[in-house]
């Protein structure tokens, strides 16, 4: 989404008032060169002054460049390609005249198409510094193609506050050595081929506010003695867990709702945690998203997760979550997003993501009632109990929840009514009710009318628009009928029998007493076998 190096602080736009310094520009036009730009978009690069080259911002009193920003112009709508992409090979190091940058704070690669090995001399021990680019805060080389290991020199960038490597081509194990990276409040790994087990180090990262290890191959068991620091830091500032896709398993800690109070997301979703949902899960009064789908989880749905405080408060009102460095013009920033299940999709959120509430504990073992007390989170966008074994009936008073839009509890064992009251639900955008046992008239009145049949589809006892207008007849009882319907079916499979038997015992007859009549039939079956297996070759060679 966005091509820029940021250095130092702004005060103003593209301009300056004395020419950039030599070294610099020098590093620029270098950095140019390792480019290709099929569109032209650094055409202006040339000329003495680099102050004045488009993207590039300066100092008014130094003519320091402070700012390089090549962002794609179309980001207001999240078009995250860039037209600028490059191949960085194994070992390749940022042009020499880069470790003269040393105000560079800000480094974005992301959605570059970038490949190859990660940049090798961002961390080189050079100038006297214990990194090249000694107050480097901001490293995002997201949406990429960099692969190898994770490097062993990320631990000396000592100021780095946001680490953003997502969907690459990373592999191989965590190093333990991120956890000295003490000021580091987003780290972000997900979507890469990450292996092993979560290193007992993350929890020394007391900062930490946002952290994504989604989409790896990580794998081992979660205790409460693997997190023994996470839960003695006491990491009150962690607001985003996504643990989603991997291969982890255990029970959720009883310790973790005490340990991150501020907590807004979780998403475990996807592994193999087991066991029964904690009730204690309803003191993350911050929560706003639980996601807990495609588990092991078996029991019942706690009744205590009525009392979810930031879920039972209408929220109208966005907080848009991001981070940066902003003061001039072309400022970059950080913007949180997280991909939720809604509507039978996966949509992202990003601008909007404050206003998402929802709870997702699809494809469990969970079973018993729906608990009523659920239907006190007025704040619910999402729903969804989908492929788990409920087996009671649909709270009459879900009306409450006006704010859904998105409401899954098809392929459960529901059974009873449709509440009238699900008309009202004038902000549900998707319903499904299917593979249940609900019975009796749909009341297809008000906004339900906006449903059709996939909607209420296989529950046998279930009539009226948009199905059938009655159920199936119920079967009829008495002397007469059922000994006339007894008759007939006797009939009915004597005359099967007789046909079989005929079938079968003719020409076996006819074929005993003339031979030549078999050696002709089993000649024409061959060859129509034969056939059969040519043309069947011919479509697979195809």
């Amino acid at each position: 989404m966005v091509f820029s190096l940021i250095l130092g602080f702004a005060r103003n736009g593209d301009a300056c008032l004395g020419d950039c310094m030599k070294l610099e520009r020098k590093a620029l036009i270098d950095f140019k060169g390792g480019l290709k730009d099929p569109e032209n978009r650094l055409s202006s690069w040339r000329g003495a002054n680099c102050c004045h080259w488009r993207g590039i911002t300066c100092d008014n009193q130094t003519g320091a460049v402070i700012a390089i920003d090549l962002h794609n112009p179309l980001v207001s709508i999240e078009l995250q390609v860039n037209d600028l992409y490059g191949r960085i090979p194994l070992g390749f190091k940022l042009p020499a005249n880069f470790e003269n940058m040393t105000s560079l704070y800000h480094l974005d690669l992301s959605h570059s198409r970038v490949e190859g090995g990660i940049l090798s001399s961002i961390g080189a021990e050079d100038c006297g510094f214990n990194s090249s680019l000694p107050r480097l805060r901001f490293l995002k080389l997201s949406h990429n193609q960099f692969g190898g290991k994770l490097p062993e020199w990320l631990p000396r960038l000592h100021n780095l506050e946001a680490l953003h490597l997502r969907n690459n081509l990373f592999q191989g194990p965590i190093p333990a050595s991120l956890g000295t990276l003490a000021r580091l409040s987003k780290l972000d790994l997900g979507w890469n081929r990450l292996n092993g087990t979560l290193p007992d180090s993350l929890g020394q990262l007391s900062e930490l506010e946002h952290l994504d290890l989604s989409s790896n191959d990580l794998m081992g068991m979660i205790t409460e003695v693997h997190l023994s620091k996470l839960s003695k830091l006491n990491l009150v500032m962690l607001e985003t867990l996504d643990l989603g896709n991997n291969n982890l398993t255990g029970r959720i800690p009883l310790w973790f709702v005490d340990s991150f109070s501020f907590l807004r997301i979780l998403c475990l979703r996807l592994n193999r945690f087991f066991g029964e949902l904690p009730s204690q899960l309803s003191k993350l009064r911050s929560l706003q998203v639980l996601d807990l789908a495609e588990n092991e989880f078996n029991g019942s749905i706690p009744a205590t997760f009525g009392k979810l405080k930031a879920m039972s408060q209408e929220n109208k009102r966005n907080h848009y979550l991001y981070y940066g460095f902003g003061g001039f013009k072309g400022s970059s920033f950080y913007q949180e997003s997280f991909v939720v299940n809604i509507k039978g999709n996966s949509i992202k959120y990003s601008r909007t993501l404050s206003l998402v509430i929802g709870i997702d504990l699809s494809g469990n073992n969970l079973h018993g009632q729906f608990p009523e007390e659920i239907t006190q989170l007025v704040g619910l966008v999402v729903l969804n109990l989908s492929r788990n074994h409920i087996s009671s009936q649909i709270p009459v008073n879900i009306s409450r929840l006006h704010q859904l839009s998105s409401l899954d509890i098809s392929n459960n064992s529901f059974s009873g009514p449709i509440p009238s009251s699900m008309s009202c639900l004038d902000s549900l955008g998707y319903l499904n009710l299917s593979y249940n046992n609900l019975s009796g008239r749909i009341p297809y009145i008000g906004h339900m009318t906006t449903f059709d049949v996939p909607t209420f589809f296989r529950n046998p006892g279930l009539y009226g628009d948009p199905l059938l207008e009655c159920p199936a007849p119920p079967e009829i009882n008495g002397d007469h009928s059922g000994n006339a319907s007894s008759s007939t079916d006797k009939w009915l499979y004597l005359s099967i029998e007789l046909g079989f038997i005929a079938g079968i015992l003719v020409p076996y007859i006819a074929f005993a007493i003339r031979r030549p009549w078999w050696s002709a039939y089993m000649g024409y079956v061959e060859t129509v076998v034969d056939r059969l297996s040519y043309w069947g070759y011919k479509l697979v060679v195809r």
